[in-house]
């Protein structure tokens, strides 16, 4: 049963403030950089297409894996998170709610019933699909960028190590935002109806035999083996560093989105500004250097079944 796994991959003890704190941070992402940034991208690739084959291919491998959910289709991928991000957000801020009235100060992983168990899961979830869309959409305006003119510098392009990364996650991405970027009255109809029955290793065989798995977890859909969204749920380190080091780099990931897309559009037109194009080699390289760290606690993370 994939929330079986999903709990045995947990801490054995996580603090509700702590999770608290994550969706408090996700929501702030959500609501100044992430919604902001993908209105203007799908307000601009409205009328001017996708071009690069970079961009064509996380296009196309979103739809694949994409549940419309009764949402009327977009005129490109990122207009379809555009319209879904204050659903992510409303989520979110429904998921704490809901963490905060019945979850225990202490969050031990064994005696999670379902319906805390997919609470947490979706708190995980969305802040992995916020930090994710950000990065993506960075992506996106370089990959387009060099499609214009490819002899751009190499600093102003995304490492190798960060490019696999989008690639490799667009996947789960589009899994997550079917599965959480509903409409607040059906996602909470959902979580609701999930049953108060332990879920562990231990309980796994009996509940199985009484409950099917869609009863239990009607999210599965978005959970992708060996993946992980965010090492606070799964590794002990320092939460603080980790959320402080996100917190800088959005910081100036809010700024690189706003550059990359004015560059884009002065490059599309002919008309190269030297100034900017210095501006977000060093905004990259700010960027660059936290990315090592965060990106170097997500691969110590064990592999989840």
């Amino acid at each position: 049963m994939k929330l079986v796994n999903f709990v045995r991959a947990l801490l054995p003890r996580l603090e509700k403030d702590k999770v608290l704190e994550d969706l408090r941070i996700t929501v702030s992402e959500l609501d100044t950089i992430v919604a902001p940034n993908y209105k203007l991208a799908s307000d601009y690739f409205r009328t001017n297409k996708l071009k690069s084959d970079e961009a064509k291919y996380l296009s196309d491998t979103f739809y694949k894996n994409l549940d419309n959910g009764g949402i009327s289709k977009q005129p490109n991928f990122l207009a379809e998170v555009s319209v879904r991000v204050a659903n992510l957000e409303e989520n979110a801020k429904y998921i704490s709610a809901q963490i905060e009235e019945i979850m225990e100060r202490d969050i031990i992983n064994e005696g999670l019933t379902a319906k805390k168990a997919l609470l947490v899961r979706a708190s995980e979830a969305i802040s992995f699909a916020s930090r994710y869309a950000i990065d993506l959409l960075n992506y996106v305006y370089i990959a387009e960028a060099v499609n214009v003119n490819a002899e751009l510098e190499e600093s102003m392009k995304l490492s190798p190590a960060d490019m696999k990364k989008v690639e490799a996650r667009i996947i789960a991405f589009a899994r997550i935002v079917s599965d959480y970027g509903i409409p607040n009255n059906k996602f909470s109809k959902v979580i609701t109806e999930v049953p108060d029955v332990i879920v562990n290793s231990k309980t796994s065989a009996s509940i199985s035999s009484l409950y099917k798995e869609r009863d239990l977890d009607p999210l599965a859909s978005s959970y992708v083996a060996g993946f992980t969204g965010n090492p606070i749920y799964h590794i002990r380190l320092s939460i603080a560093e980790w959320q402080a080091s996100r917190y800088k780099a959005n910081k100036d990931k809010k700024k690189m989105l706003e550059l990359r897309l004015l560059h884009l559009k002065l490059i599309s037109e002919k008309k190269n500004n030297p100034k900017i194009e210095a501006e977000i080699e060093y905004i990259q390289s700010r960027i660059e250097k936290i990315e090592r760290y965060l990106r170097d606690v997500e691969e110590s993370l064990p592999d989840e079944e």
